[in-house]
């Protein structure tokens, strides 16, 4: 088992409290922020969902409410920077409830923007990550609710992030889209799924890395290529980058082997270790 993952996980039992948020990317050092705001969906979910569905869902084969087997990288970031955080990240959250609404199961969950629209303004020191957009296109292919392409979903980014500046934001971290259609999930479905999905992943993170943030003169814009990085650095590193762990019957017992916990693709701990471990050096922590 990756030894940085045993003592994240060690950090995370004797830890009195962890807040939860996500990361981003930044080369140089920075004066050290006082608390990670994340906004966005399951993957960045520390308990939200859990919460509004009395501890049902997701089931307890899952840690405590995350769409994981343990802590989430927002969790992994805040052990290994000392750094507090703070989560509004809802599972089955698209990036904006007026195009396209998000569901955890039956529930309806608030989106993006309007995890912004409840927030009144930043501090200074506060850094932003917002990592968004996935369950557009879920609920686009699985739902049949709307025709919603990656450029539309990329575009709601941009939107929110210019309203996150206009709430005195000075740092804001996007996570472009990881590699969805690699999921198992894929396996079972016909190709048209597979082609659609990286369709909408790759116009997604094309419209993204184009979209000019140069009008926020306040604001230090950065994206991560979490897509990039999974396939480039966790993949060749793991056992297992096809199936799952997850069964009827629980967990596998080798998890940390696995990129993927379940069958709908949600990762590990051990790959949100590596995410955390990654967002750490690139914001210079």
């Amino acid at each position: 088992m990756d030894r940085r993952y045993c003592l994240a996980i060690l950090l995370f039992i004797t830890l009195p409290l962890v807040f939860a948020l996500p990361a981003g990317n930044q080369q140089t050092k920075q004066k050290s922020p006082k608390r990670f705001i994340v906004h966005g969906s399951t993957l960045s979910d520390t308990g939200n969902v859990w919460k509004l569905t009395n501890k049902t869902f997701p089931p307890d084969t899952y840690h405590f409410g995350r769409f994981s087997d343990g802590p989430i990288w927002a969790e992994f970031l805040s052990m290994i920077t000392k750094i507090k955080v703070r989560s509004t990240a809802y599972g089955g959250s698209t990036t904006d409830n007026t195009v396209i609404q998000g569901f955890a199961k039956e529930f309806p969950v608030p989106s993006l923007a309007d995890q912004i629209a409840g927030t009144k303004r930043y501090k200074s020191k506060e850094i932003v990550f917002v990592w968004s957009g996935a369950n557009d296109a879920f609920q686009t292919w699985f739902k049949n609710y709307k025709n919603v392409t990656g450029e539309e979903s990329a575009a709601n980014i941009v939107k929110s992030v210019k309203q996150i500046s206009d709430k005195r934001a000075r740092e804001i971290v996007v996570f472009n889209l990881d590699p969805l259609y690699l999921s198992p999930t894929f396996a079972a479905l016909p190709k048209d799924a597979y082609d659609f999905f990286k369709t909408f992943v790759t116009s997604f993170n094309n419209a993204l890395k184009k979209a000019d943030f140069s009008s926020l003169k306040k604001a230090n814009v950065r994206i991560f290529n979490v897509h990039d990085f999974i396939v480039d650095t966790v993949f060749p590193q793991a056992m297992n980058t096809t199936g799952y762990c997850l069964t009827d019957k629980g967990g596998c017992g080798e998890a940390w082997q696995y990129v993927y916990w379940d069958f709908d693709g949600h990762y590990t701990s051990w790959v949100h270790s590596e995410i955390a471990n990654e967002m750490k050096k690139i914001l210079g922590l």
